[in-house]
């Protein structure tokens, strides 16, 4: 997995803007977690149906 690092320098005029930021940071993670968590969960209804003659078939899900 990749590594991100980031130095920054926050003084009071860019303390608001850091906070925003943060906060992206913050609604981006917990968004991803539920993107995963929904994968996760996530049973298909789709079903194959494969057989030699006409009546005659298997079920594969």
């Amino acid at each position: 997995m990749a590594s991100l690092s980031i130095d920054l320098s926050i003084s009071w005029e860019n303390h608001d803007e850091f906070q925003r930021l943060l906060k992206n940071v913050d609604e981006t993670q917990k968004a991803y977690q539920k993107a995963l968590q929904e994968l996760f969960e996530f049973k298909s209804d789709i079903q194959v149906v494969s057989g030699v003659k006409k009546g005659d078939y298997k079920t594969h899900e």
